[in-house]
């Protein structure tokens, strides 16, 4: 059996567009946008993360689900705490379409890629919910008593790592 080669990272940022276009296709509140983002508070959606989680490591429409809701949390964080008016006066209506969320979350992973390299690959499936719940438990303390914001796009960035994991089962670290 030939060794397998690890995936360069650029393909885990490369399957980004597939991923969101697969969350938005699972999920048709998605395509509300900033309708669907405003309906909650900040804390609730927050909450909500928690609450929706896949509940297996290889549950794949439940990550999918998870990376919709990250970008409906990311619209709800714009809207609700940058304020409406601020958010349209600033010009940052792309961030709200699928395409803006899809190119802010590349730009998040390849910052991640500068920052980390390439650790991810050295975990298995095996355990990654767990290991991703621990990373949004931590995300959720520095927001609640950290005074920081609640990181959205890392929120999806551990999430497509996972379903890369999900969609390469013959990976190994």
């Amino acid at each position: 059996m030939p060794e397998r080669t690890h995936p360069s990272n650029n393909e885990v940022i490369l399957s980004v567009s597939r991923s969101v276009e697969e969350a938005f296709e699972l999920n048709p509140k998605l395509v509300g946008g900033i309708n669907e983002a405003s309906k909650e508070s900040h804390d609730a959606v927050i909450d909500d993360l928690f609450n929706k989680q896949p509940h297996t490591d290889t549950n794949k429409n439940g990550w999918l689900w998870l990376l919709g809701y990250s970008y409906l949390g990311r619209v709800n964080q714009q809207v609700l705490i940058d304020g409406m008016e601020n958010f349209i006066l600033g010009g940052t209506m792309d961030n709200v379409t699928e395409k803006g969320f899809t190119k802010a979350l590349q730009s998040q992973l390849t910052e991640d890629d500068e920052r980390w390299g390439d650790t991810w690959k050295k975990r298995t499936i095996e355990g990654q919910l767990e290991r991703t719940y621990q990373s949004f438990r931590d995300y959720k303390d520095k927001y609640e008593n950290g005074n920081e914001r609640f990181p959205w796009l890392k929120v999806a960035g551990n999430i497509m790592i996972n379903l890369y994991r999900i969609d390469h089962p013959d990976y190994q670290k």
